[in-house]
């Protein structure tokens, strides 16, 4: 494998798994319509994200920051999908 691959393999796998949150109401745990750290800590990657997720910075997730945070890694799964379709290049690599 070349190691120029390594990275885009690590991205879909950070991609793969934060994708897999679950939903909102699965989350908080306690049901105060909020994710906190503690809560946050049951999925690794969300926790790694929790901070830039709550852009309160109140220390809970409520349910527009979380649906932001699946908002974009959909995004970012579909950018992917497109791009392997396309032989793994961006759009700007084309030309």
């Amino acid at each position: 494998m070349s190691s120029s691959r390594i990275p885009t393999l690590l991205f879909l796998l950070l991609i793969s798994s934060c994708a897999s949150l679950g939903s909102f109401q699965d989350l908080d745990v306690d049901n105060d319509g909020g994710i906190n750290r503690e809560e946050a800590g049951v999925s690794g990657r969300l926790m790694e994200m929790f901070e830039t997720a709550d852009d309160n910075n109140d220390g809970v997730l409520d349910q527009d920051e979380f649906a932001d945070v699946k908002t974009i890694l959909e995004r970012y799964r579909r950018e992917d999908a497109s791009q392997r379709r396309s032989g793994g290049r961006a759009e700007s690599d084309q030309h």
